[in-house]
């Protein structure tokens, strides 16, 4: 008599089973003709905007944007830019930073001609991902200054999110892409990825769901995977210094840039207007990335933590900031 309810209690797992696994294959084809559709439209975009030489929204003039790239990437990081140029709050220019191991013959046409719509092309001695940000904030100490990643397709309002969280917390770091850092038993920080999820999720599906409160903490930790948001004087004047985060954190530089912001006693905080912060990757992009080897090698990223943070002596820094009202 056992062995009927039994064989129905299987069958029914088993049906479990399949149903959240045709689900999960749902989803990650919905997730695949999404992007399909977003790169095709960066790449309609693109098309339309040389020609006209027009481009849409308002200036910000007290705002940079600022991105490296590598060799690999020269022939789809274009694309990255041009979803700055066609924001509803553009920066005042987009300073990208190349390695001067690489030759400018080698910068394709199209981004000499991107030139003509803001982009700056510097070239710089290669400090790594740091490159992205060190660079602007010795050339461009009294702006706001929103760092890229150069292998994503920025949503319109990108900017504008971060702008108006940043009128709500003017102090603050502000990032599209937020989590809370997570201790360990001993008082060490996990890492990060497994942190609570700051950024409201909801926002990715609802576009009228309500603006929830604002989020920001001592203790949130911002991804440049989506955009981060540095107002002036935000971080220490050891920002700068290359050998130490050569030494500490040579792959991951928002782990330094975290860091330096704690020695200022800067927050950070996470946008909540609406923006969706679904990565949109590049097709192309992904032949070499770095984020694979950080996300791929978790022993890594928790060295890099732990070196910079003890170096610094950050956790009783950090301790003390939580109790300090914003």
């Amino acid at each position: 008599m056992l062995y009927i309810p039994l064989t129905i209690a299987v069958m029914a797992l088993i049906a479990v089973i399949i149903l959240i696994r045709q689900a999960f294959m749902n989803r990650r084809l919905m997730e695949y003709s999404v992007n399909l559709a977003v790169n095709l439209h960066a790449q309609q975009m693109s098309a339309t905007l040389r020609p006209t030489r027009s481009l849409p929204g308002v200036i910000r003039p007290d705002l940079i944007a600022s991105l490296t790239t590598t060799r690999n990437r020269l022939g789809t990081v274009g694309f990255a830019i041009e979803s700055m140029l066609l924001q509803t709050v553009r920066p005042a220019s987009i300073q990208l930073y190349i390695s001067d191991a690489v030759e400018p013959s080698e910068i394709p046409d199209y981004l000499h001609q991107l030139q003509d719509y803001g982009l700056r092309i510097n070239f710089v001695p290669d400090i790594g991902p740091h490159t992205k940000l060190i660079y602007a904030l010795r050339d461009f100490p009294g702006h706001y200054i929103m760092t890229l990643d150069d292998d994503f397709y920025h949503p319109v309002n990108s900017v504008e999110a971060l702008l108006r969280t940043g009128q709500a917390a003017p102090n603050a770091i502000v990032g599209n892409w937020v989590r809370q850092l997570k201790m360990n038993p001993a008082g060490r920080i996990k890492r990060a990825k497994s942190g609570k999820l700051v950024t409201t999720k909801k926002q990715v599906r609802e576009i009228d769901c309500a603006c929830p409160a604002l989020k920001i903490g001592y203790d949130f930790f911002a991804y440049g995977t989506s955009g981060i948001l540095y107002p002036p004087a935000c971080m220490d004047d050891r920002a700068m210094d290359v050998d130490t985060f050569r030494r500490l954190c040579p792959t991951e530089d928002d782990i330094w840039f975290k860091a330096m912001s704690l020695l200022r006693d800067t927050p950070v905080a996470a946008t909540n207007l609406g923006h969706s912060p679904k990565h949109h990757c590049l097709t192309g992009s992904q032949a070499v990335a770095l984020r694979h080897q950080n996300y791929n090698a978790a022993a890594a990223t928790d060295r890099q933590f732990a070196a910079v943070f003890e170096h610094f002596d950050l956790y009783e820094r950090l301790k003390l900031l939580k109790k300090r009202p914003f």
